[in-house]
């Protein structure tokens, strides 16, 4: 904002008219559509991200259970140390949520990197029943009755997911593992 301010008025000397306020510039730049200013900044491609349309998924379940969808995604929290609350990293979120139902059926935190381990973590989650995770916490007054296992496991193509160690426990508990198909310019780059 410091920028633009000096150059409004830069412009505005340059012309010889009367400067605006900072105020009277601050609330033009609030009111512009953010799409079009992020189209100018960082480009097209990263307001297509931003503000374009979620693609709507085409898996479908008959039955709970019958397809879970596991990512991760890094959260926006940082966890601090307790006594210098010195910051020790930002957390990864792992979910597997069940496709008929669209419940969360298991998750798993942790401030390490997605590997094999937090996919065990969260199909462990997802698979045990949660009243004794639940008082454990002090939520026993809450249900969450989703466990059990899972028939498929719908992931991306990321290296955790084709990792010997989930596909030989898939194998074991007679869960497929689908991969989402590769984007058609990632087809042409391999």
């Amino acid at each position: 904002m410091a920028a633009l301010i000096r150059e409004v008025r830069r412009r505005f000397a340059e012309h010889q008219l009367p400067v605006p306020n900072y105020r009277t510039v601050a609330s033009r730049v609030a009111a512009l559509d953010p799409r079009l200013t992020m189209a100018k900044r960082p480009g097209t491609k990263a307001a297509r991200q931003k503000f374009g349309p979620v693609g709507v998924s085409n898996l479908r379940a008959d039955a709970p259970l019958d397809l879970l969808q596991i990512d991760h995604t890094l959260v926006d929290v940082i966890v601090v140390d307790r006594e210098h609350r010195l910051a020790i990293g930002r957390t990864w979120l792992t979910l597997a949520i069940d496709i008929a139902t669209r419940s969360v059926v298991g998750f798993s935190v942790s401030l390490e990197a997605p590997s094999a381990l937090s996919i065990s973590l969260v199909l462990t989650h997802a698979v045990l029943p949660k009243a004794v995770w639940l008082a454990d916490r002090e939520l026993q007054n809450l249900d969450w009755p989703m466990s059990g296992l899972p028939h498929r496991i719908h992931v991306d193509n990321a290296k955790e997911f084709h990792s010997e160690a989930l596909v030989r426990g898939c194998q074991e508990y007679g869960i497929m593992i689908d991969h989402r198909a590769r984007a058609a310019s990632a087809r042409r780059a391999h």
